[in-house]
């Protein structure tokens, strides 16, 4: 179910108790909903562009438990995998509520961890792809909080291709911190904690997103050689950019091999299906 849910983007459908949707402007849902646009005000490289302001104040009236729930999320061990692995939480509990509660609208802290995690993700996916060594590392040794301010302000990761992201400087690198398991409280939301055991759907979503990096590696080379993917019209929607949100960073390295898909964990430690996964992709497609 979450596999599937992260390979359509599945959240994108789905409300919240405050009726927005939780996607915000990647969602089908938005253009019926209420919203504030406004100029970003921050002094980065955001100031003057589209930002959400409506999905500001929500996220705003959510903000201790998202910051309380990331720092539980990253456990007494906070690495690159650790922190990724908790924005993956945020990303998939949406759906995972909404289908273990018949649909019924997502939670305020739910849909403001799912804003958070979303930009997260991007980064700590493109992170964990850049270096076999990342996964492994603690997350605090990458720098300060103002360093890892610096690189999404550099990268122009808080930069979408609509808006830009509504958080602060400060609310960015207090989430920083909590990942990095900074002292502070750290206790999972209500919610959030009613959908346990965690580590089952935790598991499947990751090696969805695992899954789908080798095979989107897979099809670009294939591609570069001059063949033929038979991936099906999803796979030429891919290979044009139109993946989901979190799967974005995969193709910003147009020679990445499939088997980077491994380095989202530590060394040693990827599941058994993936292997397996990345050994039978070729054929898959085929098939």
């Amino acid at each position: 179910m979450i596999g599937g849910a992260f390979v359509t983007f599945a959240a994108s459908s789905l409300l919240d108790e405050d009726g927005r949707p939780v996607a915000e402007v990647g969602s089908p849902l938005y253009e019926g909903v209420a919203t504030e646009i406004v100029a970003c005000p921050y002094h980065d490289a955001r100031r003057g562009l589209p930002m959400n302001r409506s999905a500001l104040r929500q996220l705003g009236a959510a903000w201790p438990s998202v910051v309380a729930t990331a720092r539980a999320l990253a456990g007494p061990s906070p690495t690159v995998h650790a922190a990724w692995c908790a924005a993956v939480v945020g990303l998939a509990a949406p759906v995972v509520w909404s289908h273990q509660r018949g649909g019924a609208p997502v939670p305020r802290a739910l849909s403001a961890s799912f804003k958070t995690s979303l930009g997260m993700s991007q980064v700590l996916t493109a992170l964990l792809l850049s270096d076999a060594a990342m996964a492994g590392a603690p997350l605090g040794s990458l720098g300060s909080r103002d360093d890892f301010f610096a690189v999404l302000d550099q990268g122009r990761w808080l930069v979408g291709q609509d808006q830009v992201c509504a958080g602060t400087p400060g609310q960015i690198g207090e989430l920083f911190d909590a990942l990095c398991g900074a002292d502070g409280d750290a206790a999972l939301d209500p919610a959030l904690r009613s959908l346990a055991p965690l580590a089952p759907w935790r598991d499947e979503a990751a090696l969805a997103i695992a899954r789908s990096v080798g095979w989107l590696a897979t099809l670009a080379a294939r591609r570069r050689g001059g063949v033929r993917a038979p991936g099906g019209a999803r796979g030429a929607a891919w290979l044009s950019g139109d993946v989901p949100p979190w799967l974005r960073a995969v193709l910003a390295v147009p020679n990445r091999p499939p088997e980077h898909a491994l380095r989202l964990y530590p060394a040693g430690e990827a599941p058994a299906a993936l292997v397996a996964f990345l050994t039978a992709v070729p054929e898959q497609l085929d098939a």
